[in-house]
């Protein structure tokens, strides 16, 4: 069937979680709740670690000699600084500080990279 479900998951933490199965696949929506705010950044780190999503969908993105069309990987290792981006991995795990500080849109590519998950661009 082409028909897909919606589940919804309650979190401890504020993020809301809809999933939604299409067959084998499943989308997770995941909802921060203080997007804007300082623990914007904790919250979605702590997603990302906690479900450890293969695929993250980004809706905008920062790699100004990049083509990317909807649906394509966006190449952050190929623009993020080489020699600086193990050390900002390794700090956005450990270090609450800096993920309260960043804005969440750059510790979700951190905490995506982080977990291994592919970036792809969702226009």
């Amino acid at each position: 069937s082409n028909r897909g479900s919606l589940h919804v998951t309650a979190l401890p933490m504020a993020a809301l979680i809809r999933t939604v199965l299409r067959g084998r696949c499943q989308v997770h929506l995941f909802g921060v709740e203080a997007y804007t705010g300082h623990r914007g950044g904790d919250e979605l780190f702590a997603l990302f670690s906690e479900f450890r999503p293969r695929v993250v969908l980004m809706e905008s993105f920062a790699a100004p000699d990049a083509d990317v069309s909807t649906g394509g990987i966006i190449p952050y290792q190929d623009h993020l600084n080489r020699a600086g981006l193990p050390r900002a991995l390794a700090a956005i795990a450990t270090n609450q500080e800096l993920r309260q500080a960043w804005s969440c849109e750059a510790v979700g590519v951190l905490a995506a990279l982080h977990v291994g998950a592919e970036i792809r661009f969702a226009d």
